[in-house]
């Protein structure tokens, strides 16, 4: 019998890090059509309407799960309606009295556990009131609770994707975000160290990170000639993040080797050194693989990677260039 891992369900911050549910600001109370007062906290809302409003519950809740200790935050909002016995604008203050909250595994219609899990929340508060009544200031309570639940998948991860586009003069060694193709995008070039990974093409062929230097708002051509009057330059931007919002790094390593049009084995004596090559890696030290021939990318399918050795199905035509992109995920 299959046992799965132990969740464990809790109240979090966005990076996962543990919240008192009953601490003011853990949990947020927001109407949808209010603005907050200005006694600073984040808890007081204005009424907008004289005896039903509708509220809105938020917080992160963060599920850890097997004994690797992988999580995942995700966010609730929780609307629900209160009615207020009141008939005038009122101040309104909330405060969490009871939190619960668990996550349990999902089966798929084959009877086997899913990649989704079930979260459960129910939350109890009691909104005190402040209203004018008779050029008096009465305060009345009540209270109201709420349980939703949602599902959630545990294995994706959250990425956010920019490319730069321009076209090349046939001059130019050095392109900025003025030269960017607005229609497309208008991002610009932002700063690498604050992305996990960016690939620079040129009409269609990816470029050894030798061949480039990129930095904040530019891009500067390292070669002795400049990309052809005409050729698209794009440059492809991810930013990849982990289940507690922390950018995850990715390192890469190019094999470059030009094809004699016989082989269909390529091996660390074939490599361009002159592109900063270090041989082809174990796969067992890599994240994943990118193969390039002639700037098509390969499906994985047509080749196979083993340490030191590049093997396709087919020999590529005599004078392609074939490009392998190692890539290993790192969390920084």
């Amino acid at each position: 019998m299959y046992t799965y891992p132990p969740l464990n369900a809790y109240l979090s911050d966005p990076y996962g890090y543990p919240l008192c549910p009953y601490t003011p600001g853990s949990i947020l109370y927001n109407t949808l059509e209010s603005c907050s007062n200005d006694t600073g906290s984040r808890q007081v809302v204005h009424l907008a309407c004289h005896n039903a409003n509708t509220v809105l519950i938020k917080g992160y809740i963060t599920v850890h799960f097997g004994c690797e200790g992988r999580s995942r935050t995700v966010p609730f909002n929780i609307p629900d309606c209160i009615h207020l016995p009141i008939k005038n604008r009122t101040d309104i203050r909330f405060k969490t009295t009871l939190f619960q909250c668990m996550a349990v595994p999902v089966l798929d219609s084959w009877g086997m556990v899913s990649d989704s899990i079930r979260v459960f929340i129910y939350i109890k508060s009691t909104a005190t009131a402040r209203y004018l009544n008779n050029n008096k200031i009465t305060y009345q309570s009540f209270t109201f609770d709420k349980c939703t639940s949602s599902f959630v998948n545990i294995n994706i991860l959250k990425a956010d994707v920019i490319q730069y586009n321009a076209l090349s003069d046939g001059k130019k060694r050095t392109y900025t975000n003025q030269d960017e193709l607005r229609q497309y995008s208008s991002q610009g070039l932002p700063d690498p160290t604050s992305m996990s990974f960016h690939d620079l093409f040129v009409n269609g062929m990816i470029q050894p990170k030798t061949n480039y230097e990129l930095g904040n708002g530019y891009l500067n051509f390292k070669t002795e000639d400049v990309p052809a009057a005409g050729e698209p330059i794009s440059v492809s931007y991810l930013s990849l993040k982990d289940h507690y919002h922390r950018k995850l790094s990715i390192h890469t390593l190019f094999y470059i080797a030009i094809a004699d049009g016989i082989r269909n084995i390529y091996t660390d004596n074939d490599a361009l050194w002159e592109y900063g090559c270090k041989g082809i890696p174990n796969p067992q030290n890599v994240s994943y693989f990118n193969l390039f021939v002639n700037g098509v990318l390969q499906p994985p399918a047509v080749y196979t990677v083993t340490e030191g050795i590049l093997e396709m199905s087919e020999a590529p035509k005599k004078g392609q260039y074939i490009v392998l992109e190692s890539l290993k995920i790192k969390t920084c």
